[in-house]
């Protein structure tokens, strides 16, 4: 799915680049250009193509292409992926954009997966994928340790929101899983190590917030 999503990325990219004179535009001719042509844009990648030139874009592409193409990982083809500055923006965007939370309480994760419906999958294993492969991406690339959340029950989509975003401010994209054998509450790990102490007074408190 990462790879899936960093293609429709650089599709994006190419439809915005191909408008004349693109390239010889300022950065906030770019970025009205961006907004017309794909609406409102994660900040991470909007940054890099309001600046980007058109031989590093030209770069990017040719280096994105065949991986995005043969839908292999971006992790399998080392420095000549990981320098390339559009995957830079990209990993920005998973690591800063992904689960903050947009006005009507929405978040770009939530955005993101409505592409992949209507493949098969429920929307909660989708989220789960891209979630876990965001996750290795962010361990290989930045040294990243994602929390694991273990749940007694369901919370609500908003609350689940505000609890990713609250932990991704920590590192990584936390996953929840749901553990029946929990009395109540939930319970958080991160490198392996129960870590509830250290969080579970500012959950509480941005639940209360939420209501």
């Amino acid at each position: 799915m990462i790879t899936d999503i960093l293609g429709a990325i650089l599709f994006d990219s190419a439809t915005v680049a191909n408008v004349d004179d693109f390239f010889s535009k300022k950065a906030r001719m770019r970025s009205s250009l961006i907004k017309e042509q794909l609406g409102t844009y994660p900040r991470p990648l909007l940054a890099y193509l309001e600046t980007v030139s058109k031989e590093q874009f030209t770069q990017d592409a040719s280096i994105l292409l065949p991986i995005v193409s043969a839908k292999v990982s971006i992790m399998s083809d080392g420095a000549a992926v990981m320098g390339n500055k559009l995957v830079k923006a990209f990993i920005a965007f998973l690591k800063n954009d992904l689960v903050k939370m947009d006005t009507n309480g929405n978040t770009m994760l939530h955005k993101t997966l409505k592409g992949f419906e209507g493949e098969g999958m429920s929307g909660k294993m989708l989220k789960r994928i891209l979630i876990r492969e965001a996750q290795s991406v962010l361990l290989h690339v930045e040294g990243e340790e994602s929390a694991t959340v273990q749940l007694a029950t369901d919370l609500s989509e908003t609350k689940l929101a505000a609890l990713t975003e609250t932990l991704s401010e920590q590192g990584g994209i936390p996953q929840f899983i749901i553990n029946e054998e929990l009395i109540g509450g939930m319970r958080l790990f991160k490198s392996g190590t129960l870590r509830d102490a250290s969080w579970r007074a500012r959950v509480n408190t941005l639940f209360s917030a939420i209501g």
